[in-house]
């Protein structure tokens, strides 16, 4: 399947825009809202809850961005290989160590770890 291909070759490039856990944080409570907000809407059927959901949820993953990673969203670049990163992202925080994620893309060097350096020096 060519999305699979796509998402495939994508992730890697989601991992290194996604090194600070701060922006993570941002992006597991954007989606968090995304989600809760989407059950609400299918429940309620108001146009302004689906619209409230865009607004919060891309308005807190886009300040991790600008805040804490200083880059640009991906979103921008491709919008549906971003937003299934995102809930991936948002599983692997759940179950799992992004840190894995980094270390498997041989991003090893991650924001936390500069910081310590950091402070040693």
């Amino acid at each position: 399947m060519k999305l699979v291909d796509d998402f495939n070759t994508f992730w890697p490039k989601y991992i290194v825009e996604h090194q600070d856990k701060n922006n993570r944080r941002m992006h597991f409570v954007a989606s968090l809202l995304g989600l809760s907000l989407a059950i609400v809407f299918l429940l309620t059927m108001k146009i302004s809850i689906a619209l409230l959901a865009l607004v919060l949820s891309y308005g807190f993953a886009w300040a991790g961005h600008f805040i804490f990673e200083k880059n640009k969203p991906l979103t921008w670049k491709n919008p549906l290989l971003s937003l299934m990163a995102d809930y991936r992202l948002f599983f692997v925080m759940i179950v799992g160590d992004f840190n894995e994620e980094l270390n498997k893309f041989k991003v090893v060097e991650t924001v936390e770890e500069k910081e310590e350096e950091l402070v040693e020096v």
